[in-house]
């Protein structure tokens, strides 16, 4: 997965009727668990290294980059939908 390309791709598109990312809602941590679009995805989640979660964490949103393998985490979203 490169996600640096995945990201200049999004970047040099065309706008479309759909946005690329999406918004998913933090549902657990151990395992880590992502809502997204109503459905629990637990795997196949990546983020960036460092990057960590904490119980208090549960139920903030994040912003979603789809990627081959998944989904990739980008981060936290504050004050309203991405």
């Amino acid at each position: 997965m490169n996600v640096y390309s995945e990201l200049l791709d999004l970047l040099a598109r065309e706008p479309g009727t759909a946005p690329p990312g999406l918004s998913g809602t933090l549902t657990n941590v151990s395992p880590l668990t992502v809502a997204i679009r109503g459905t629990a995805v637990s795997k196949g989640l990546f983020y960036p290294a460092g990057f960590t979660f904490h119980w208090e964490d549960i139920g903030r949103e994040l912003a979603v980059l789809p990627c081959e393998e998944g989904f990739f985490l980008l981060f936290f979203v504050e004050g309203g939908r991405t």
